[in-house]
């Protein structure tokens, strides 16, 4: 009777040790769940500071966009104006020389009239 109350002891003994070993991990368990809580909370205010910036710069960035399109399409237009203006210089420059050639003609024809009328 003695050994099994020796026995018993050392169950209990045994038993209080494992208890407090769970006891233990469950403690550290705790911890851990309360910082991962922690960590998840700081981290979905992150992610809500994030969009709002990002939805920030949406908003600001969709004004430039389209100041962006307005001056492309005002650039466009310069460009295609310019090549406009100067295929058109082209032409007056042709009709130039042609009126050029056609005034010499005229001035070589004037001189020798007038070479004719004095000798």
């Amino acid at each position: 009777m003695v050994q099994t109350r020796r026995s018993n002891r050392d169950k209990i003994g045994q038993l209080r040790e494992e208890i407090d070993v769970v006891k233990a991990k469950a403690e550290e368990w705790e911890k851990n769940i309360d910082r991962l809580a922690s960590e998840k909370e700081t981290a979905r205010a992150q992610l809500v500071s994030a969009e709002v910036q990002l939805r920030g710069i949406k908003e600001k960035s969709l004004p430039q966009a389209k100041k962006m399109e307005e001056l492309q399409s005002q650039l466009n237009s310069a460009i295609f104006d310019q090549k406009y203006l100067a295929t058109e210089l082209e032409a007056a420059k042709s009709e130039v020389k042609v009126v050029k050639i056609n005034a010499d003609e005229v001035v070589a024809v004037y001189k020798a009239n007038a070479e004719v009328d004095q000798g």
